[in-house]
Order: structure tokens, then C-alpha cells, then sequence
């Protein structure tokens, strides 16, 4: 993934989680009225939509756990590599 679109996934993310909080909160605010008002199909309804935007934000950041993921591979793959490079060097350097 290059930057760019990296920097897009983590964008939306961020709004996303944003914007759940706020709706987080109203969700409840509006079952706990239900609640209160023994509104049963409201509170369902309430619960419904709440458990599906929590998947969706999870979707999202599982989206952003493996984009770090895949960094951390293609890092220690580099690593590995350079590790390598060093010690061959060193094994053609002459001993002074």
C-alpha cells in the first residue's frame, strides 16, 4: 500500500471512530429512554444499529491492524536482509 493510500485508511478510520463515539452515546441515551418507556421493538431497533455500526468500526480497524501488520513484515524482512548484507560484508572485510 503507498502512502497516500495509507494515509486515506487511517483518515477514515479516525472520522469513524469519531463519529461512533458520538453516536454511541445518543444510541444509548435513546435506549435507555426506551427502556424507561418499556419500548421493547424501539430498544431492539437501537441495539440492532448499534451492533452493526460496532462491526463496521471493527471492519475498519481490522482494515488499519493488518495495514500495520504488513509494515512491521515488510520492515523486519528488511532488517533481515540488511543483517545479512552486514555479515557477508564482514566476512570479506580483511583482518587487520
Amino acid at each position: 500500500m503507498d502512502d497516500l493510500e495509507a494515509r486515506k485508511v487511517l483518515k477514515v478510520f479516525g472520522m469513524q471512530v469519531t463519529d461512533f463515539m458520538g453516536r454511541r452515546r445518543e444510541l444509548t441515551e435513546q435506549a435507555a429512554t426506551a427502556i424507561l418507556g418499556q419500548d421493547r421493538q424501539t430498544l431492539t431497533q437501537l441495539l440492532a444499529t448499534l451492533m452493526t455500526e460496532t462491526s463496521e468500526l471493527h471492519r475498519r480497524w481490522l482494515e488499519v491492524t493488518n495495514l500495520v501488520l504488513q509494515e512491521e513484515r515488510e520492515a523486519y524482512s528488511e532488517m533481515a536482509r540488511l543483517l545479512e548484507q552486514a555479515g557477508q560484508t564482514e566476512r570479506t572485510l580483511p583482518e587487520v
